[in-house]
């Protein structure tokens, strides 16, 4: 079954979506996590959606996407 709440499902669809479902499930609703996930290129948006998803946190992961992608 499919789960139109999974941010996953949205990814190639609406990835506006996907970062609208994936900010709601984070715990303090707009953190710190928000604001960088927020600045990050889309496809790298998709990236920390599926390393998150594999168990990576989000702290360590969005360190690295943040360092990799600053303009």
């Amino acid at each position: 079954m499919v789960d139109h709440r999974d941010p996953e499902y949205w990814i190639n669809r609406n990835m506006a979506v996907a970062e609208q479902l994936w900010l709601d499930r984070q715990e303090g609703l707009g953190g710190p996590h928000a604001e960088a996930f927020r600045e990050l290129p889309p496809r790298a948006k998709t990236e920390a959606i599926r390393r998150r998803r594999g168990g990576e946190t989000w702290a360590a992961l969005l360190d690295e996407l943040t360092q990799r992608h600053r303009p």
